[in-house]
């Protein structure tokens, strides 16, 4: 996890990763993934893929930003890498690499495996669902600024 981000991130790997082949990144409350591992503990229904979840879009599109993205695309089931070799996959600075790589492994994306890294996924899925406030809510809002008392 980042440091001092406990409340922000939420970023468990809900599976037994040498079977999944997908991951899916989320967008849930740290509340919302508790209770979803709790359910997964007490189900009988295996998981078809791993899940990680972050607290809010936004965080998940600043761990997950478009050099880094372009890092996953290149380390999607090419096993064990060297950080020079994914830099020279992704056509990057080795210097620039390793601090995403670090990012990345700090937030429970990559793993870490001798002086090689691995994204342990074939495939992967992003979830999110951005939602308008409820009607009353939001004719309310509109009131407060367009009635001045």
């Amino acid at each position: 996890m980042l440091a001092g981000s406990v409340e922000v991130i939420t970023a468990f790997r809900v599976c037994m990763v040498g079977i999944m082949k997908t991951v899916i990144f989320d967008v849930q409350s740290p509340e919302e993934t508790a209770a979803n591992i709790k359910s997964l503990w007490t189900s009988d229904k295996p998981e078809t893929a791993a899940r990680i979840s972050f607290a809010t879009p936004e965080l998940l599109f600043s761990v997950l930003s478009a050099e880094r993205w372009v890092l996953l695309k290149v380390l999607l089931g090419a096993g064990p890498v060297s950080i020079q070799e994914t830099a020279r996959r992704a056509g990057r600075d080795v210097a620039a690499v390793y601090k995403d790589v670090k990012a990345l492994l700090n937030a429970g994306v990559l793993d870490q495996a001798g002086g090689s890294i691995w994204f342990p996924f074939d495939r992967v899925k992003v979830e999110f669902l951005l939602e308008a406030p409820p009607a009353d809510e939001l004719m309310g809002a509109l009131r407060q600024r367009r009635l001045p008392r």
